[in-house]
């Protein structure tokens, strides 16, 4: 019976000696490059399943297999509390470190928050993946804008419309949800915040509380109407999930390198990721991102 061939050697080792624990992985090449970053719910389970793909379906013209496995000569992995902590870090890594084999887009990534106060206690939001010279600025975050293709970024994506969707609703203007805030992740909104609010709301963008969610889905039950409220419920759920996977994440990553509580360029970003993981995967070398255009700025749909 022939030998396997090197790379499932590798990926068998790696199985036999990896914790039953969820967390990611990498593939790495034999000068030690990053190939693929993966999640897995049981790591050595993860890995066995890896190593048994067949020559025929590693080459697959149409197949996410294609050309990956026969360069991988070293598998590195890193424990994660839950399979929901794998697959946020799994996403951070990828459209950090952009390996080779992953599939991914910059669609959808790298967005900052800018908020500025308008006239008669109206606040507008806008997404730029540029860094604003003027407003209060958060993130960039590394999973918000429309066209995301992660997990963790269509939760943060989702959950930031939802939260525009409960501050309307709080705000008590119009009497139909605005179009803009039905579709995933709007480039601009408008719409009027107590201000009586805005401190705790403040705190929420920064990654600190998320106690404005219980004052917006509150008020939301005085001001709207009954058939509305299993959706404004549903919406502080979501809400919820934009609040841990982009601001409580981002802040998460400036206190564990020490960065004071202010916006972080993608550069940045990408920069801390890369130095938490070198010590499992080596210094990779670190590839500035290509340049990106800022997404055009429409009229602000406002109640």
């Amino acid at each position: 019976m022939p030998a396997d061939p090197p790379w499932k050697q590798t990926l068998l080792a790696a199985a036999a000696e990896a914790p039953a624990a969820p967390g990611v992985y990498f593939f790495l090449d034999a000068g030690g490059r990053l190939l693929y970053v993966g999640k897995a719910k049981d790591l050595p389970q993860r890995l066995r399943q890896h190593a048994q793909v067949t020559r025929r379906s590693a080459g697959h013209p149409n197949g996410w297999v294609k050309g990956r496995y026969p360069a991988v000569r070293t598998v590195r992995w890193e424990v994660a509390a839950s399979e929901a902590e794998a697959a946020a870090r799994e996403a951070d890594l990828i459209v950090a470190l952009r390996p080779r084999d992953n599939a991914w887009t910059d669609t959808g990534t790298w967005s900052y928050l800018v908020v500025t106060d308008g006239a008669r206690d109206r606040m507008r939001f806008a997404l730029t993946t540029r860094a604003p010279e003027s407003g209060r600025v958060y993130g960039c975050f590394p999973h918000l804008g429309k066209g995301v293709m992660f997990g963790p970024g269509i939760d943060c994506s989702d959950g930031y419309t939802a939260l525009l969707r409960l501050l309307w609703a709080a705000s008590g203007q119009g009497a139909h949800v605005p179009t803009r805030i039905t579709r995933a992740a709007p480039i601009e909104f408008e719409t009027v915040v107590d201000p009586v609010l805005r401190p705790r709301l403040h705190r929420l963008l920064a990654g600190t509380s998320d106690r404005v969610l219980d004052d917006l889905a509150e008020r939301s039950t005085i001001t709207r109407e009954v058939y509305l409220q299993p959706g404004l419920r549903r919406d502080a759920q979501l809400a919820a999930g934009f609040y841990t996977r982009g601001p409580r994440a981002l802040r998460e990553l400036r206190r564990r390198h020490g960065r004071p509580p202010e916006p972080l360029a993608r550069e940045a970003v990408e920069r801390l990721l890369l130095e938490e993981v070198a010590p499992i995967i080596g210094r990779q070398r670190w590839r500035p991102p290509a340049p990106t255009r800022p997404p055009r700025s429409r009229r602000s749909a406002s109640p």
